[in-house]
Formats: C-alpha cells, structure tokens, sequence
C-alpha cells in the first residue's frame, strides 16, 4: 500500500514539475503588435479585407485601391497602375498564381507576374462585368472561377468563357457563395 502511495506521490510530482515549467515558459512570452495606419503606407484605414498570397506578401483590399506588404514596406496600387476599381471587397489567389481583386463596381481585376489586368485590356474579363458588386471567390475542382455577387449573380470564368447566373430569388439582395461537394457538384448558397 505505501508503495502505491509513494508511486502516486511521484507521477503527481513529475505532473506538477511539468505543468510549472510549461506555465513558466507560457509566461515568459509577450505578444506583440503593430498598428498599421496611413502614416506607414496603407492607402486608407477602411481595410475590408486581407489577404497572404503563396510568396508570403501581405495584400490589404482598401476603399482607395489594394496595398502589397513585404513585412517592411508597403507598396500602393491604384485604377492608374491596372486596378479595374479603387473600392476592392475581396482579394483571392488561384491555382495559376493569379491575385484576383473583387470590387464594389462589378469590374473584375488580377494581378499577374508584375501586370494588372482589367475589362479594357482581358477580354474574358470584360465579359465578366456585372452590375452587382462582387462578395465572394471560388475556385473548383477544373480549375474555374466562380464569383458570387450581392444581388443573386454568380459569374464563372473557366474554359476560355466567361458565363453569367441569375438566382431565382424575391430578395432584393442576397449574398452568392459558391462551393462544390465532394462529387464534383457545385451549390450556391
């Protein structure tokens, strides 16, 4: 009987030597953070979005266009360098290393080794136009691109063709998002 004793008086030990030093060592730690703001470069403080593409930079979507972060600086990108909109909802990288940004206006725009592209110089992606603002991005399995809109629109641009979707819906506005099943199906909710 005492040998149990001492056996559980001794794991219990070793339990408590373990959780000190792990709480030391949790204690010892400080977060830290740094607010960026436009003194540092951000072309606005209204951030709607954010976003690490597969090089490690930092993109924020701004109502005044889209900044690029390398963890040092921060560089600016406008409708004068290529952006189809200055007001950007939503930023997305897909399968072919392109950065997409979605905009308020329904104009679509990506990002592509140091080039922007737009409506006046991509003809798929100016048959993507719509008149709702763009909300979401998906991306499926054959590699095409959906786009849901704030007002029952979805776009796909896969194939060299872009098609347009129109919910059926009695709301004003409603929100598409677009996502596929594991057989391939595609949904929109």
């Amino acid at each position: 009987m005492q040998l149990r004793r001492l056996l559980y008086s001794f794991r219990l030990m070793i339990v408590l030597i373990v959780l000190a030093s792990v709480t030391h060592h949790a204690a010892g730690q400080t977060l830290n953070f740094k607010q960026f703001t436009v003194n540092n470069g951000l072309l606005s403080s209204t951030v709607y979005f954010t976003y690490q593409d597969s090089k490690g930079y930092m993109w924020f979507a701004t109502e005044a266009g889209v900044n690029r972060f390398d963890g040092r600086t921060f560089e600016s990108f406008t409708v004068d360098d290529g952006l189809s909109d200055n007001e950007i909802l939503w930023i997305q990288e897909d399968s072919q290393h392109r950065i997409w940004f979605l905009t308020l206006s329904g104009q679509l725009s990506f990002y592509k080794n140091g080039k922007f592209y737009n409506p006046s110089n991509h003809p798929l992606l100016k048959k993507a136009v719509t008149r709702s603002s763009f909300v979401s991005f998906f991306e499926d399995s054959k590699k095409r691109i959906w786009l849901g809109t704030n007002q029952q629109d979805v776009v796909m641009i896969g194939n060299s063709r872009v098609t347009h979707y129109t919910l059926p819906s009695k709301l004003l506005l409603a929100n598409s998002f677009v996502v596929e099943d594991n057989n391939g199906t595609i949904w929109v909710l």
